[in-house]
């Protein structure tokens, strides 16, 4: 491998990590943690999404700052092939992107890497297990794969023991299942100083109960903006099944553009009238139109000539 393919490789690592790093504080900032956002359970993946799609467009950047100059995909195009690069990873989560907070599962928890538990606390044999998903899986808060772990309560005893926070757990009675999920010993400390807190009715501010984590290099994020700048550097090389996937999110940029312009034709002459607008149609328009790419039945060429259509279509 040359050492400029290197060197770009390497810019792109860091500026892809740098912009998650920098999404995760913001999102500590704004209180969003990956399991404990109260009413806007959504919004650590809507936030994780944008992350990865700011951290690919700045990846193909910093990739295509160093000299020699070569020509690389739109920020756009790369955006929309790094947030498809990281759904394609093993079990990837736009959520765990997000901070993690000690009164609930952490970013990493899964419940492949978890045992179910009862309010006592882990046998040996538990513990044992509980070291070995540690080993595999890392701690659930933060990530870390050194041991010792702890098996941590999901929920903490303290908050299973308190009404369920879910409506239709409060009605049915029926608390909210204990699972046990490797901890490592700073997360551990940090969590038991977390809840003497609260315990003793004390407030604490969102930075003390949270915590922040870089992706590990084995991790989707890693993964995903090491394979956008790989497949953006064989494109550039002329690899044609590296650019076949840049090719693909240009057309469909192109095709989400002209029906946008093809929804604010209609909402203009709809409002000229006297009518209500639609926006049934644009959906329907957009979702056709991908799968008529998908099916090769669409060009790109015929696509910019009806962007450029005076008159829209139906």
């Amino acid at each position: 491998m040359a050492p400029t393919t290197v060197a770009r490789l390497a810019a792109a690592h860091v500026a892809f990590r740098a912009v998650l790093y920098a999404a995760q504080c913001t999102q500590l900032l704004l209180g969003v943690t990956a399991s404990h956002t109260p009413g806007l359970n959504a919004l650590p993946t809507l936030c994780g999404l944008a992350a990865v799609a700011c951290a690919s467009a700045a990846a193909i950047s910093a990739s295509a700052s160093l000299p020699p100059a070569l020509p690389s995909p739109p920020s756009a195009d790369a955006a929309l092939v790094g947030v498809a690069l990281y759904a394609a990873c093993a079990r990837a989560r736009f959520s765990s992107l997000a901070p993690s907070d000690l009164r609930s599962a952490g970013a990493f928890a899964a419940r492949r890497a978890s045992l179910a538990a009862s309010p006592r606390y882990a046998t040996r044999a538990e513990r044992k297990l509980i070291h070995q998903l540690g080993r595999r899986h890392g701690c659930h808060s933060c990530g870390a794969r050194a041991p010792p772990f702890h098996a941590d309560h999901v929920p903490p005893l303290w908050d299973a023991r308190r009404p369920p926070r879910a409506a239709w757990r409060r009605v049915l009675r029926r608390p909210a299942p204990l699972r046990f999920h490797p901890q490592c010993l700073a997360c551990s400390g940090k969590q038991a100083a977390l809840l003497s807190a609260l315990s003793a009715g004390r407030e604490v501010p969102v930075w003390a109960r949270s915590v922040l984590h870089t992706p590990p290099l084995r991790s989707a994020a890693s993964v995903a903006g090491n394979a956008l700048v790989a497949c953006a550097l064989a494109s550039e090389n002329g690899c044609r099944a590296a650019a076949a996937p840049f090719e693909v999110a240009a057309r469909l940029s192109l095709h989400a553009t002209a029906s946008m312009r093809r929804y604010k034709w209609r909402h203009q002459h709809a409002k000229r009238a006297g009518g209500v607008p639609s926006i049934r149609f644009v959906c329907k328009d957009i979702f056709t139109g991908i799968s008529l790419k998908f099916a090769g039945v669409m060009s790109p060429s015929k696509t910019a000539q009806r962007k450029h259509e005076p008159h829209w279509p139906n």
